[in-house]
């Protein structure tokens, strides 16, 4: 019998990865790279796709071109092309801007698209300045993301990476009743977790400062508004 006991990575279902902001800075720093990096791992789903939307028109093969660029400058490994390239194969590109009529339809019929291929989990990310957030999320919710389960709000300025749990408050009215609203990032108190219920949340995502806390289970039991272990 075996002693090896190590866990294999589970491999994800089929996913539609949709990045707003795909051409600026934080998605060549950050989230490019965590995408080669998974790759290269082997960790991404067999049927996996990635839908670059920009506000300007932009061909599949430039969006390929300056990712690998950004790729190539951001990189924390040695880059094997082939992986990369094979990576970007599965990069279109779709112009969308919430402030121009009618785009986000245009968005929603490119997903169509990919669904009928079986792909039908679709993760949006935006890699925008705050201020597009609620103009985007409205016209998610509008033309593409009815019938969602979940939503989450991230706190966090992916640009400037401040946390802001205010956003959170901001943009709960766009996140309908039926759905499960999740606050992401920057929640380190139990008064703001109990004013994050109240405004209708139901889950919580916290990570920093519960990593950084010398006992984690400790932090987290205090969160939720008990007292720390050993008292």
């Amino acid at each position: 019998m075996s002693s090896d006991t190590t866990t294999k990575p589970k491999i994800p279902d089929s996913c539609c990865f949709v990045i707003f902001g795909i051409t600026g800075d934080l998605a060549h720093r950050l989230v490019t790279p965590a995408l080669y990096n998974l790759a290269e791992a082997g960790l991404l789903p067999d049927d996996f796709c990635v839908v670059g939307v920009t506000r300007t028109e932009m061909q599949s093969k430039s969006l390929h071109d300056d990712l690998m660029k950004g790729l190539l400058q951001f990189a924390t490994r040695p880059i094997d092309k082939g992986i990369a390239r094979k990576l970007f194969d599965c990069v279109t590109s779709v112009h969308a801007d919430p402030h121009e009529h009618g785009s986000f339809d245009r968005l929603k019929k490119h997903l169509d698209s990919i669904t009928k291929r079986g792909i039908k989990n679709h993760l949006f990310y935006l890699a925008v300045p705050p201020t597009a957030f609620k103009p985007i999320s409205e016209e998610l919710g509008r033309a593409i993301v009815a019938g969602a389960k979940i939503i989450g709000v991230n706190n966090r300025n992916l640009k400037t990476l401040d946390v802001r749990v205010e956003t959170s408050f901001e943009l709960i009215e766009q996140i309908p009743d039926e759905c499960i609203a999740v606050s992401e990032s920057g929640i380190r108190t139990t008064d703001e977790l109990a004013k994050l219920r109240a405004a209708g949340f139901d889950s919580f995502l916290v990570g920093t400062s519960l990593m950084l806390a010398p006992d984690p289970g400790a932090a987290l039991a205090e969160l939720l508004g008990g007292k720390p272990q050993g008292e």
